[in-house]
């Protein structure tokens, strides 16, 4: 019998806690977390950083995380500074784990969620390896690849059958590619993924119903039934093309929104699409040796930073779980 290979790819977002950005209730999605991750067997740990901006998804849509920016623009100097201060927390943090015994994965302008999902396909191809994603990202569920050795681990998606019951009674989708059109449909606010003007949720989630009465949604039937829905409206020609995507430069008709949404929503980058440079980063960071050293985060944040690192209950977990 072939020994099996554990492999854990963590967002690193949800082992570090910043007093500047991160809710009670946040904290405690997270280490909700930690309790899935006490009876795993031991395994190697991934931690996805974010570095800059991402290119990929930039080149999709230039208006990507716009109302991110746009925001930013209007907060009060107190909100701006604890912004800055969580950026600066958030690094700092990428730079303990460099001295933890994981494998720390970070690539310049890319998203950690891409990382995870370019390590989770090369991962999978070994049918002896297992692999978690572990995460509180909705968005992370695209990072599933179809192959029954990658799994996700989430307060949001806990079942054991991940792959047909994880979502299906908060976002009425029967599968992952439904919950990729559904968000194509009605658009994400925190990516600036925008949905034609005039179509909020209600009208979404009507649209949506018709959708779901085929036995297979595709792209092209989530057209067909939003075009015929528009088409029985008294004043169809008012859904247009949002103004975001206009001035931007990112759609000229209704159809084309959708094409780009269902880009940004359900498209995730694989290593034949990172620049050379990427994949120079991403192999280097893949073939870095773990530190076999502990740093405590209280003692290493004093020292290099003048204040003390705190983890989260998720992050105590792992890295004791890696040193057992």
């Amino acid at each position: 019998m072939c020994k099996l290979n554990y492999h854990y790819i963590v967002d690193t977002k949800l082992l570090f806690y910043s007093c500047a950005q991160q809710s009670a209730d946040t904290l405690d999605t997270i280490n909700r977390i930690a309790e899935t991750l006490h009876d795993m067997p031991k395994g190697k740990v991934y931690l996805t950083a974010d570095i800059g901006k991402s290119a990929y998804r930039l080149g999709i849509s230039s208006y990507y995380k716009g109302r991110r920016r746009e925001q930013k623009e209007k907060q009060s100097a107190e909100e701006q500074e604890n912004y800055k201060q969580f950026s600066k927390d958030y690094i700092e943090f990428v730079k303990l784990c460099q001295h933890l015994p994981v494998i720390t994965m970070y690539v310049e302008d890319v998203e950690a969620d891409d990382v995870a999902s370019i390590l989770a396909h090369d991962l999978s191809k070994d049918p002896n390896n297992r692999i978690a994603l572990i995460t509180r990202d909705r968005d992370w569920l695209h990072s599933i690849i179809d192959a029954p050795n990658v799994k996700i681990v989430s307060p949001y998606y806990m079942e054991d059958d991940l792959r047909s019951t994880w979502a299906k009674n908060e976002y009425n989708v029967r599968n992952r590619e439904e919950f990729t059109l559904k968000k194509t449909l009605e658009g994400d606010d925190g990516d600036s993924i925008l949905h034609p003007k005039w179509l909020g949720k209600a009208k979404t989630d009507e649209i949506w119903e018709r959708c779901i009465a085929h036995e297979t949604v595709t792209l092209d039937v989530l057209k067909k039934e939003l075009f015929a829905w528009i088409a029985e409206q008294k004043n169809p020609d008012k859904f247009t093309v949002p103004v975001k995507y206009v001035e931007h430069g990112v759609a000229e008709t209704i159809e084309e929104v959708i094409d780009v949404n269902y880009k940004l929503a359900g498209t995730m980058m694989r290593k034949e699409q990172l620049t050379e440079k990427q994949q120079e980063q991403f192999e280097a960071s893949l073939k870095a040796v773990p530190s076999s050293v502990t740093i405590d985060p209280i003692t290493y944040g004093m020292e290099h930073f003048g204040r003390p690192i705190i983890l989260t209950e998720t992050a105590r977990r792992v890295f004791k779980w890696q040193q057992t």
